[in-house]
C-alpha cells in the first residue's frame, strides 16, 4: 500500500511541476528561464490529468515467495 501512495504522490508532483513549467513558457511569462521553479503563491491551472500516465511494476521478494 505504501508503494501505491508513493506512486500517486509522485504523479501529483509531476503534474504540478509540468503545469508550472507550462505557465513559465507562456508568452505572458516575464520570468528568467534560469530561475528555479517555485510553486506560485496563488492558484494556477493544472494540466489535464488525462495527459499523464502512471506506470507501476509489482515485485515480490524471493524470500516471501518461498515462505508460502
Amino acid at each position: 500500500m505504501q508503494s501505491l501512495e508513493k506512486l500517486i504522490s509522485h504523479s501529483v508532483t509531476d503534474r504540478k511541476l509540468a503545469s508550472i513549467r507550462a505557465l513559465r513558457q507562456s508568452p505572458a511569462a516575464d520570468q528568467d528561464p534560469d530561475r528555479p521553479i517555485v510553486e506560485p503563491r496563488t492558484a494556477y491551472p493544472l494540466l489535464p490529468a488525462a495527459d499523464f500516465r502512471s506506470d507501476a511494476i509489482a515485485t515480490q521478494s524471493l524470500f516471501a515467495a518461498k515462505s508460502r
